[in-house]
């Protein structure tokens, strides 16, 4: 049986991500599902500012973030 999460919950063994060691160029999953780059890590620790796709990039906040994606 697959399991599902939604809203903030994360399954217990999910590793947690340090925001400050994403570089730029990383691709990330967010909970809606869409994977986009990072544009720009802001250095707090919580926001990303994140393309996904097209020009336009947008502010993610860490607790959005599902997982990294290594293609």
């Amino acid at each position: 049986m697959e399991m599902v999460y939604t809203g903030n919950l994360a399954p217990r063994n999910m590793p947690m991500l340090n925001l400050n060691d994403i570089a730029v160029g990383q691709r990330l999953r967010v909970e809606d599902g869409r994977v986009g780059t990072v544009r720009e890590n802001i250095g707090d620790g919580q926001w990303l500012e994140v393309s996904f796709g097209g020009d336009e990039t947008e502010l993610v906040h860490s607790q959005d973030i599902v997982d990294l994606v290594n293609d």
